[in-house]
């Protein structure tokens, strides 16, 4: 456990939830931090009775106290009004007492990328999404379209590609026989899992460990190449001025993939990239110093 010094006294929740997983990071009122990861909270998959209890089993762990707390939630399918007022209220059961404040994850991760600064904000993990920050604000964004109509890039993209083309037979042999290897799933197994289980996305985007391990493969190669460009060329080149700048991006698939990603970049005569695997901590550190 470390200690910061936070302002004012006051005690800090912030949340970074995607599909898969949820970081989150406390600061108390005397500068103790603690950090958790959960499953994902996503209010168009999640039930309330699930984010209820992920939030009860955080409030636990960092235990409970008479210090004014303020929560920032910043979560995948937190776009819109409705679905923001529902998790504050889902979060009012378990700290009725707080601040709750509920955003999308892509200006968590704008907030977390860029600060005060204005820039192209990307998130590549299980999904993606983009978007424009000027001045502390998100000004222009692309619908990112989901995993079956777009998420370019993303893990769920990803794995949709290679799942496809394990299924059709049109992997080379030595990733064929290497998938079967590291995977039990039989076709009825996959097709059950995309088309009738809760939740495919997450199916989807579990392969992209195996390909990052198989990275220098020639068909993985291709793969990458195709994702990040379709990335490019749907979300990012379609900014007005976008070269004028800077792109920062962040997600496990962002981290893991980020040399392919810059040789993509050089391609659209990107020169300032940043990348970030977890932005919670840069998050919390935003929202401290706003409260100076």
């Amino acid at each position: 456990m470390t200690k910061i010094h936070p302002p004012q006294g006051l005690a800090i929740l912030v949340a970074d939830s995607g599909s898969t997983k949820t970081d989150w990071h406390y600061v108390s009122a005397l500068g103790d931090v603690k950090s958790l990861q959960t499953e994902g909270l996503n209010p168009v998959f999640s039930s309330s009775d699930e984010m209820r209890e992920v939030a009860v089993r955080v409030a636990n762990f960092i235990g409970q106290s008479s210090e004014q707390l303020t929560v920032f939630f910043y979560g995948a399918g937190c776009g819109t009004p409705d679905r923001q007022s529902a998790v504050v209220e889902i979060m009012k059961m378990v700290w009725p007492n707080a601040l709750i404040e509920v955003s999308s994850d892509m200006l968590g991760a704008a907030r977390a990328l860029l600060g005060k600064s204005n820039g192209l904000a990307a998130i590549l993990g299980t999904g993606m999404n983009t978007c424009l920050y000027e001045n502390g604000k998100i000004t222009h964004s692309l619908p990112s379209l989901g995993f079956i109509m777009g998420d370019e890039g993303g893990g769920a993209f990803l794995g949709k590609h290679l799942i496809a083309d394990y299924l059709a037979q049109r992997l080379p042999d030595s990733l064929h026989r290497a998938f079967e290897h590291d995977y039990p799933y039989r076709y009825a197994d996959i097709i059950h899992a995309v088309y009738r289980e809760p939740r495919p996305n997450r199916f989807l985007a579990q392969f992209v460990p195996f390909i990052g391990i198989n990275r220098e493969a020639e068909y993985i190669k291709l793969l990458l190449n195709h994702a990040f460009t379709s990335f490019f060329e749907t979300q990012i080149i379609r900014y007005p001025n976008y070269h004028e700048y800077p792109l920062a991006l962040c997600g496990s698939v962002a981290f893991h993939f980020q040399r392919e990603i810059q040789e993509v970049a050089v391609k659209y005569d990107f020169k300032t990239i940043s990348v970030v695997g977890k932005p919670i901590e840069a998050l919390a550190q935003y929202h401290l110093s706003t409260q100076i």
